[in-house]
């Protein structure tokens, strides 16, 4: 605020700034018992006794030019401001003080009072910014005060005249509150361009599609229809300067192709809204998509932090924050201009913090982080999708989170920790885990591979999935183990110790019988029926142990692919007291017939036990 010694006259007014007539020598009857009356001199600057002037000055959206009775209907600016093309708005910010130095405490500026209703402007406003300069903007609550830009040209709506700053000429503090920014046509450009910003405070201020935003009535719903068509419209920019702070309060971001970007840090952003960003409704449903096509932009990032140089972006806190509809929540982007490897770490020490997702885009993006280290939240969860907890550090890649039913994700200290259902997509090529509920899925994408591999650049073990094999690598690279993964060799190992293997490259035991006691009738030792699809090579295992001497007979029937049915005899020979026998037999059997071994005792005894293995060879 810019202070004076002592005011050139003094007028008395209306705690709104209009001017009250005083005649006679007592003020007292003359004026008809006022709510409030405030001291201002002759140019309406309030007075502020024993401190000096603090200058404001109130601006109408409507006067005689509208159809009202009195000039600017009673403010000291407006429609009725000669040559105005902005409503008077930038014939108030011109009227404030500005002092043409920089070694001062003290700055120029002062504070606009808008009163209610649409202020309709075909041209920029410009904020000087040049030397030190405080401006206030305050609008009546409810956002009943909406500064629309309905111009022909493609421009930025409101500006800074000095858009280029750094640590040592951020020359402009700005408050808003209670007043909602629009912009009516459809151009590719900024609502708000702040430069040189030194100190924002931005409270219950909302930035919106003009259609979209006066289609939800005289105050904001998030929920408010979104835009008819795709569209190019920022919200706010701010930057590029480091060192600052900006700060958020239930501030509001509707049907814009990008919410805010920004080149700053220190932000702090508590209890804001966004609604339809980078999103439309063609009609049939929710598009989302904006006009933009070869650029980040093109994400439609609520929130899109923008580092322009090698410098991070530290102390950006988003918390209690609502995305609805929209393409893509907080989008941390690198200045190459496009997704793609970092050229620096471009967010650090931050939060998000009790955030809420509803409906984002067809991928259900929430969050879009490219050089993002030492960042933490907690508590985040919504209704309907939601991010659950981020914390811990990050390496300088792509980082994809995706939900679909998605609650209580957590990413702690380097662990994960997932809820039963999601999609999370890892790394510039969008390698995929997913779960559904009951089962946990990794997908690769380049060359249709998934490596696993142990921390570390000292050892070669690995093991690699592909639409072919399974294959495991010792230290030295080389594939130890490879299991078939595809058409005849689906399922069978197909190199062993790194030597390549014939047939089903290991044995498979199908069928094993183990201590079965024989009797003087047929007694089931083991049996296997091969599969439909082809019968194969198999080898019959068997051992028979006698504790009292007896006569077995061990047999398998099955049918050869050639010769038929087969009945062969394993054993049946004379056993001694406490004697094993044991031996082998290879048959080729034909699929869908059972290979079945069966044995008898020669005396009811129980005294011939057999056990029996039935394997596949090849």
């Amino acid at each position: 605020m810019a202070f004076f010694d002592a005011p050139e006259s003094v007028v008395v007014t209306d705690s709104k700034g209009n001017e009250l007539t005083i005649g006679g020598a007592t003020t007292g009857s003359q004026i008809a018992a006022p709510a409030a009356v405030v001291l201002c001199n002759s140019k309406g600057y309030e007075w502020l006794p024993g401190t000096g002037v603090r200058e404001y000055v109130t601006v109408s959206p409507t006067g005689i030019a509208t159809g009202a009775s009195t000039i600017n209907n009673g403010a000291q600016f407006g429609p009725d401001t000669a040559s105005t093309t902005t409503c008077g708005i930038q014939e108030a910010i011109n009227s404030l003080p500005v002092i043409a130095s920089t070694n001062t405490t003290l700055a120029g500026g002062g504070s606009l009072r808008l009163r209610h209703g649409v202020y309709v402007c075909t041209s920029q406003i410009i904020i000087p910014n040049n030397f030190p300069f405080s401006l206030r903007i305050q609008g009546e609550t409810g956002l009943t005060t909406v500064v629309n830009y309905n111009g022909a040209t493609a421009q930025d709506f409101i500006i800074t005249s000095n858009q280029v700053g750094d640590s040592g000429t951020m020359t402009l503090n700005l408050e808003c509150e209670d007043v909602v920014f629009t912009y009516q046509p459809n151009h590719q450009n900024v609502i708000m361009n702040l430069g040189s910003l030194s100190v924002g405070n931005f409270t219950t201020t909302g930035w919106a599609d003009y259609t979209s935003f006066i289609q939800s009535g005289p105050t904001w719903q998030i929920g408010c229809p979104p835009p008819a068509s795709a569209r190019g419209v920022i919200g706010l920019k701010t930057g590029p300067v480091f060192a600052n702070i900006i700060c958020f309060q239930n501030c509001s971001w509707l049907g814009l192709a990008v919410g805010y970007e920004t080149n700053s840090e220190h932000i702090k952003m508590h209890g804001c809204q966004f609604g339809a960003i980078g999103a439309y409704n063609s009609g049939s449903g929710i598009v989302y998509a904006n006009t933009y096509s070869s650029d980040l932009y093109a994400t439609g990032p609520c929130f899109y932090i923008n580092p322009l140089t090698s410098q991070p972006m530290t102390d950006i806190d988003i918390e209690d924050c609502h995305f609805v509809f929209s393409n893509t929540a907080v989008l941390d982007g690198n200045n190459t201009g496009s997704v793609g490897a970092a050229t620096c770490s471009t967010w650090s020490y931050g939060t998000v913090e009790d955030c809420s997702y509803m409906f984002l885009s067809l991928g259900n993006k929430l969050f879009s982080m490219l050089g993002v280290r030492n960042i933490s939240a907690v508590n985040t969860a919504s209704t309907v999708n939601s991010s659950g907890v981020i914390s811990g550090t990050f390496p300088t890649s792509l980082l994809w989170i995706d939900t679909v039913t998605t609650t209580n994700l957590n990413i702690v200290n380097g662990g994960l920790n997932l809820p039963a259902n999601f999609n999370l997509a890892l790394g510039a090529n969008g390698c995929l885990v997913k779960s559904d509920g009951n089962n946990l899925y990794f997908q690769g994408v380049s060359g249709n591979q998934l490596l696993f591999r142990p921390q570390g650049s000292s050892s070669n073990s690995s093991m690699l999935l592909s639409n072919n094999n399974l294959t495991l690598n010792n230290d030295s690279g080389s594939a130890s183990l490879v299991i078939g993964n595809n058409g005849a060799t689906a399922g069978q190992i197909t190199k062993y110790n790194n030597v390549n293997t014939a047939g089903l490259g290991t044995p498979a035991i199908y069928a094993s019988g183990l201590n079965v006691s024989l009797n003087t009738t047929s007694t089931p030792v083991c049996s296997y029926t091969p599969a439909a699809a082809g019968g194969g090579q198999f080898i019959i295992s068997w051992v028979l142990s006698c504790k009292t001497s007896s006569t077995p007979n061990l047999k398998v029937t099955y049918t050869d692919p050639n010769a038929g049915a087969q009945t062969i005899t394993l054993y049946n020979t004379a056993m001694t007291s406490n004697n094993v026998q044991q031996g082998t037999y290879s048959l080729v059997a034909t699929s869908g017939a059972a290979i079945a071994v069966t044995g008898t005792d020669s005396i009811a005894l129980g005294d011939i036990f057999a056990s029996v293995t039935i394997a596949e060879v090849s």
